[in-house]
């Protein structure tokens, strides 16, 4: 294990690649469950969370300064979440600093991702039809989804890039 300082001058403690291994194992089994129907997404997002909180804890300067705490905030509110109760960490919003339908979200995040990627592909002089197949291939292939785990479609690449208001034409 090696030392690495940080700039606030404590120390952390690397977990070992036997540790980061382990890791790898446990969240690719608790995504493969996930794929197989035996467990839901939410359920295979708090258990990966979980094994990352764990690994991290295998550092003591982790634990002593509480760096995990966040994420350990999280895996409350998807255990609470999992078992029907709406937990104010994902469902207090303040209102008046956000008036209107929600803004920014992963959805529309990862529409905006695809649709630039769509423009650099139209830019390189490849035609919608080859880019959306291609982009879908990738995507897929790096088990990029839409936010219920829906695969994105080149139909739906096509989709969206029409539907995006600023786009310029090639």
């Amino acid at each position: 294990m090696g030392d690495d300082g940080d700039k606030d001058g404590f120390w952390v403690d690397q977990p070992s690649s036997e540790k980061y291994v382990r890791l790898i194992k446990k969240l690719l089994n608790s995504k493969l469950a996930a794929g197989r129907g035996e467990i839901g997404d939410l359920r295979a997002s708090e258990i990966a969370l979980i094994e990352v909180i764990k690994y991290l804890h295998s550092d003591p300067g982790v634990v002593k300064h509480g760096i995990a705490s966040p994420l350990g905030k999280l895996v409350r509110a998807l255990h609470d979440l999992l078992r029907g109760a709406k937990p104010p960490l994902l469902f207090d919003r303040k209102s008046d600093k956000h008036k209107g339908a929600p803004a920014e979200t992963a959805r529309a995040i990862l529409r905006a991702q695809v649709n630039h990627a769509t423009d650099a592909l139209l830019a390189a002089q490849i035609s919608i039809d080859e880019a959306s197949k291609w982009l879908s291939k990738e995507l897929s292939e790096q088990a990029v989804t839409e936010t219920r785990g829906k695969r994105i479609s080149a139909t739906n690449i096509k989709r969206w890039h029409k539907s995006d208001s600023h786009r310029v034409e090639y």
